[in-house]
């Protein structure tokens, strides 16, 4: 009886393998418009966020994946900052179908990324003189279905 692609055997479980061998900043970019001092109103930030993956493979079972987060913050309609910051990881995988490979680099490798991504968004905040701006999190495996799904 053939075995399905999606039904593995226990030792093929056991040749996988997935190691986070480096998280680093790629790019990191505050644009202040509004300075705090000039705000003539409460502090109450409207923020957008957009984000985005790629991930590509450096060798052998090597891949960079970036995270790309880009946010729009107003108070009163007004423009007070912009932050791109592209949070990076280097992962080795291997052992894993291709279905598993992409939804590990598209889904599970950016949700490792997301909790440097926010801290560094909070501190460059607080480092400009406003309160610290705190992401949500984000459900990378839902998005990741949605991007396939309209695919």
């Amino acid at each position: 009886m053939a075995q399905s692609q999606d039904t593995q055997n226990p030792s093929d479980a056991a040749m996988r393998t997935f190691v986070i061998k480096q998280v680093f900043i790629k790019r990191n970019a505050l644009d202040v418009k509004l300075a705090p001092f000039e705000l003539s109103s409460q502090w109450k930030p409207d923020a957008s966020m957009q984000l985005d993956v790629h991930s590509a493979v450096l060798k052998d079972d090597d891949y960079l994946v970036d995270l790309k987060i880009d946010i729009d913050v107003k108070n009163d309609s007004k423009q007070v900052f912009t932050i791109e910051t592209v949070q990076s990881g280097i992962f080795n995988i291997s052992g894993y179908t291709a279905e598993q490979l992409d939804q590990l680099r598209n889904s599970f490798c950016p949700n490792v990324l997301f909790p440097y991504a926010r801290q560094i968004v909070s501190q460059l905040t607080s480092q400009a003189g406003f309160p610290p701006l705190v992401m949500a999190p984000v459900d990378f495996d839902g998005r990741y279905q949605q991007l396939k799904s309209k695919a």
